[in-house]
């Protein structure tokens, strides 16, 4: 038996003699810029403005025969939203009783069919409108976008690169002193590389940057806990202790420490712990020391790799050593001018 097709309805054919009109008019467009194209090869001065109402009346033809149809795109989904589009469509399509007659026509259709399922989808409704002249596929041209390498930007309002004069000097960030709580900012020329205006500020602005006082120097905790004990300064005793082996990055030997500070007029006993009554004990922390320490007494304390300087009370370390470290060493030193009371 000859199965039976489903007939078109008295909206679609009118959707259809709708879209043949659409197409007309715009064959009449199309017909009308070829026409002004045609005129304007052999335009005189006298037919200007006959050209230009002929152009005019041409784009009004073809916006009035487009009023009623625009540019729209569909989406679905839940949790992942699917796009398709774009299309020409109507203006006030609503998509309700399109719906319906979508499921109806596929339900038509699986029953003619004989099947026992019909699902539906998004995806197929979107193509029912296309096959029904509802929508119409816009063309698109794709094409594939790359900037490249973002080139260098020079505002005009950095200063000019007093080297080459071509760059302009932006503001960098150097090495951050977290001790100190410095940053070093300069301005690097965006051309040559060349570097001027090299100073400190806070790097935490909410707190004050402590004075460059030699405590980052790389390998300096020798001679740091010297300058701090005996107040002199860091580049005299950075001077001194070089002449004792002390190297940048390297440090020096504690012995040696102690020599270059007696070369300096200051001096050293070696008696703190026997002292401050911690001499014998199995283990002297940091903080027992600290704890015993006169606060009218200046001493150098060493640990594990590492020395710092207690004066009057105060700990002048600039590494933060735990408490707990064990103390390994600790001399009490005295200035000429308090070794003369």
């Amino acid at each position: 038996m000859r199965e039976e097709q489903p007939q078109p309805s008295d909206r679609e054919a009118e959707l259809e003699a709708r879209l043949a009109i659409a197409l007309a008019d715009r064959a009449r467009l199309r017909e009308a810029v070829e026409d002004v194209l045609h005129r304007l090869a052999r335009i005189a001065d006298s037919d200007a403005v006959d050209a230009v109402n002929v152009l005019r009346s041409a784009i009004a033809e073809g916006e009035s025969a487009g009023d009623d149809r625009v540019i729209c795109s569909f989406r679905w989904g839940t949790y992942e939203q699917i796009t398709a589009g774009p299309f020409v469509g109507p203006r006030d399509l609503d998509l309700g009783p399109q719906i319906e007659r979508f499921i109806d026509h596929r339900h038509r259709v699986a029953e003619a069919a004989g099947e026992d399922f019909c699902p539906l989808s998004e995806g197929d409704f979107v193509d029912w409108l296309l096959t029904q002249g509802v929508l119409s596929p816009l063309g698109c041209h794709d094409r594939s976008i790359e900037i490249g390498d973002n080139p260098t930007y020079e505002p005009r309002h950095w200063p000019a690169c007093p080297v080459c004069g071509e760059g302009r000097g932006e503001e960098t960030m150097g090495p951050v002193h977290h001790g100190r709580n410095s940053a070093i900012w300069f301005r690097r020329c965006t051309r040559c590389d060349h570097e001027w205006n090299r100073h400190e500020e806070p790097h935490n602005g909410d707190r004050p940057m402590i004075p460059d006082d030699g405590r980052d120097v790389p390998g300096s905790c020798v001679p740091y806990s010297i300058a701090q004990a005996a107040e002199l300064p860091m580049e005299v005793v950075l001077a001194t202790c070089s002449r004792f082996g002390w190297r940048e990055g390297a440090g020096m030997d504690g012995e040696a420490g102690i020599a270059a500070a007696v070369s300096m007029g200051v001096a050293v006993t070696d008696s703190a712990l026997r002292d401050l009554g911690l001499a014998g004990r199995d283990k002297v922390t940091l903080g027992a020391f600290l704890t015993a320490a006169r606060v009218d007494r200046r001493y150098l304390v060493s640990v594990k790799g590492h020395w710092l300087a207690v004066v009057k009370g105060v700990n002048r370390d600039a590494r933060g050593t735990r408490r707990s470290a064990p103390v390994l060493a600790a001399w009490e030193i005295r200035l000429p001018a308090e070794m003369a009371r």
